[in-house]
C-alpha cells in the first residue's frame, strides 16, 4: 500500500494506505501510532475524488477511520476529544446518507459510548444501528446486553450477550471477538460467578497473543485480577492489576491504566496499606486534563476522597 500511495498519491490509496495503518497500529495496542495514521487518513475523507469513489462503488470504509479515531483518543486519555469526534463522525455519516456508513459509525460510537460507560447512551445507538444493517448485530448486542447488565438486568443482559456471540461465531470473525466477550466476563464479575468468568477471561488473553486484537489486553488483565479478589487470591489479583498497568504503560493507554490503577488501589485499601494505595492512584488521576465528569475519573477521584 505504501508503494502505490508513493507512485500514485490519489486520495483513494491515500486514505486506505493511513486508514490500513491506523487499524493494524489500533489492533496492535499501538495506540500513538493509531492515532496519528487515522488522523492523517481523515484528511483524505473529503477529497472530491474519494467522494466520487463512494458514489460511484457504495462502499464508504473511510468513516471507520474517524470511529476508530475517536476510539483510540479514549484509550489514550482523551475522553472529551473522544466524545467531539463521535459526534463529528456521527454527523458525517448522517449527511451522506448513506445506510452503510451510518450503521459502522453508529456501531463504533456504541463501543465509544460503553468505554465512557454512558449507560443511557448505548441502547440508543444500538437500536439505531440494528434498524440499519445486518452487519453489526453481533456487535450491537452485546453491547446492548453490556448495558442491560450495568444497570442490573444482569440475567437479560446476559442472554443478550450470549446471542451476540453466537453471531461472531457462526460468521467465524475473531476481530473483536475478546473485546466483545469482554462484556460477558464484567456480568458474570457482577453476578459473582467467577468459575465460568476465570476460564474466558484467560482464553481471550491467549487469543491476544495469536490474533490482531490486542487493543483490550490491559482490560482483560485488569478483569482477570478482579474475579481473582473476588475468589480470595489477593496474590493472584495484585500481579494481573500490575501486569495491566506496565502493558497499558507501554501502549500509552491511559484510561486503561486509570481503571487498573482504581481496581488495585481498593485492594490495597482492602489490605489497610491506604498511603500506597495513594500513591499508586494519585499521579495517574492526576495526569488527566478532560473528562472528570466521566465515570472512571469521578470513580477515582471518590477512592483517592476517601484515602485522604
Amino acid at each position: 500500500m505504501r508503494q502505490r500511495a508513493e507512485r500514485f498519491r490519489d486520495p483513494v490509496t491515500m486514505l486506505s494506505l493511513h486508514g490500513w495503518a491506523g487499524a493494524r497500529a489500533f489492533y496492535l495496542g499501538d495506540f500513538v501510532e493509531a492515532r496519528d495514521e487515522m488522523t492523517k487518513a481523515t484528511e483524505w475523507y473529503h477529497t472530491e475524488a474519494y467522494r466520487s469513489f463512494v458514489e460511484e462503488y457504495g462502499w464508504d470504509g473511510g468513516i471507520l477511520a474517524y470511529a476508530v479515531l475517536a476510539w483510540t483518543l479514549w484509550i489514550l486519555g482523551y475522553p472529551e476529544r473522544a466524545r467531539d469526534t463521535c459526534d463529528a463522525t456521527l454527523a458525517i455519516a448522517e449527511g451522506t446518507a448513506n445506510p452503510g456508513t451510518l450503521a459502522a459509525a453508529l456501531a463504533y460510537a456504541a463501543n465509544l459510548a460503553r468505554a465512557r460507560r454512558e449507560l443511557e447512551r448505548v441502547p440508543e445507538l444500538t437500536a439505531r444501528c440494528l434498524a440499519l444493517s445486518t452487519s453489526w448485530v453481533g456487535p450491537a448486542l452485546c453491547t446492548q446486553g453490556w448495558a442491560a447488565v450495568q444497570q442490573g438486568n444482569v440475567e437479560a443482559g446476559i442472554a443478550k450477550m450470549q446471542k451476540g456471540l453466537t453471531f461472531f461465531e457462526r460468521a467465524g470473525v475473531h476481530g473483536t471477538y475478546g473485546y466483545h466477550r469482554s462484556a460477558l466476563i464484567e456480568a458474570h464479575l457482577i453476578r459473582g460467578t467467577t468459575e465460568e468468568a476465570l476460564p474466558l477471561v484467560r482464553d481471550a488473553l491467549a487469543s491476544c497473543q495469536t490474533l490482531l486484537d490486542r487493543f483490550h489486553e490491559a482490560e482483560l488483565h485488569r478483569l482477570e485480577g478482579e474475579l481473582l479478589r473476588l475468589r480470595g487470591d489477593e496474590a493472584g489479583a495484585e500481579a494481573a492489576f500490575r501486569a495491566a498497568i506496565e502493558l497499558a504503560r507501554r501502549q500509552s493507554a491511559k484510561s486503561y491504566e486509570l481503571r487498573a490503577a482504581t481496581s488495585w488501589a481498593r485492594l490495597l485499601r482492602n489490605q489497610g496499606k491506604r498511603d500506597a494505595a495513594r500513591e499508586l492512584l494519585a499521579p495517574v488521576h492526576g495526569w488527566f486534563t478532560e473528562g472528570h465528569d466521566t465515570h472512571d475519573l469521578r470513580e477515582a477521584a471518590a477512592l483517592l476522597a476517601e484515602l485522604r
